[in-house]
């Protein structure tokens, strides 16, 4: 089965050097596809590097023209690519795409899907709140060097890749009207969705799997993003932001592709990583200045009880939910197992 997988992948690194075989650890030398423009003939990949600035998220792209899920692309790969190679999985469709608790996100063309591998390490600032947020999903690991399956749960890095895509239309926006007033026509959504014109254009997922090192985990995290560019149905996509923009300002901006996207989301990516381990504080202001939740009074529901009339008050660290109830009091919601109803204004748990 892998090895059938393996004969429709492409693998390229920055430096434009296509790698044919690959050493797997369970089935040996495996050949990679032989003509790369061939099989990229649905992916430019020098559009892709034009657009990137990353340091190294996106620099080795793994590309399937059909893939079952990005997010099962990258784990056959962790263990025979440089250490460090800032590995991300692309297709042009998916045939089994995966939203959270189970439920089907539909990637038809002109979808771009996207999962990038990001390693951390509990004792740093990212490391103890990615673990702390999903340390009652994960499993215990007793020994050095064991480690489990990758299992999904929402955390704070759910919130990285939607935050990047609100900042690449609004960048894209100013750079090409030359403003310096930020467009914020792309909103995040509470934990992991995109949303344009109050329609949602866009998902996240994340994957976790940790190892043991000493008394340390290291975690590994596939991160997947799943968002319209192009195809118009079966909701809106980003390209609408672009088309309505031109529509109102009597302007003629270039509409998006697949892979300047990709390589700007992967790019921000990169820099929201770097801001939240620098100062935490200042990400969370990023991200709630693209989020569509400020001023907003809504219901929560537990399992066991109901509480009515509480304010959106943030995010925390961890990529909790900060509500304020009306006698000051604080209380906050896991973004694993809950969702945010933004029509009937109900935080509830996920059925």
């Amino acid at each position: 089965m892998l090895s059938e997988f393996m004969r429709n992948i492409s693998l390229q690194y920055k430096d434009g050097i296509e790698r044919n075989v690959l050493t797997l650890p369970e089935i040996g030398r495996v050949n990679l596809v032989s003509n790369m423009e061939e099989s990229l003939h649905s992916f430019d990949w020098t559009k892709y590097k034009s657009a990137l600035t990353s340091k190294l998220i996106g620099n080795t792209v793994i590309y399937q023209k059909i893939a079952y899920t990005t997010m099962n692309n990258l784990d056959p790969f962790i263990a025979c690519v440089p250490v460090g190679c800032g590995l991300v999985a692309v297709a042009s469709r998916q045939l089994n795409g995966r939203g959270r608790a189970g439920n089907t996100w539909l990637s038809p063309p002109g979808c771009m899907m996207l999962t990038m591998h990001m390693v951390t390490q509990t004792g740093t600032p990212l490391g103890d709140a990615v673990y702390s947020a999903a340390r009652d999903v994960l499993p215990a690991i007793p020994e050095s060097g064991a480690s489990y399956p990758a299992v999904s749960v929402a955390n704070i890095l759910t919130t990285l890749p939607a935050v990047s895509v609100a900042r690449v239309i609004n960048f894209y926006l100013q750079e090409h009207t030359g403003a310096n007033e930020d467009y914020r026509s792309v909103r995040v959504k509470w934990p992991n969705d995109i949303f344009y014109s109050n329609t949602k254009v866009g998902g996240v997922l994340v994957d976790l799997r940790a190892e043991r090192q000493g008394h340390s985990l290291k975690i590994h995290a596939y991160v997947g993003i799943g968002v319209n560019v192009t195809n118009q149905k079966p909701t809106l996509n980003l390209n609408d932001v672009i088309t309505d923009f031109n529509t109102a300002n009597s302007t003629n901006i270039p509409l998006l592709s697949i892979e300047y996207v990709a390589a700007r989301v992967a790019s921000e990516v990169e820099l929201l990583l770097d801001m939240y381990d620098r100062d935490y504080s200042l990400y969370l202001a990023e991200y709630e200045k693209y989020w569509m939740h400020s001023g907003e009074v809504v219901d929560v529901k537990t399992e066991d009880s109901e509480i009515k009339g509480v304010s959106v008050a943030g995010v925390d660290k961890f990529g909790y939910l900060k509500l304020l109830k009306e006698d000051g009091a604080t209380l906050t919601v896991p973004p694993e197992g809950y969702s945010y109803n933004i029509c009937d204004k109900i935080v509830k748990p996920k059925p």
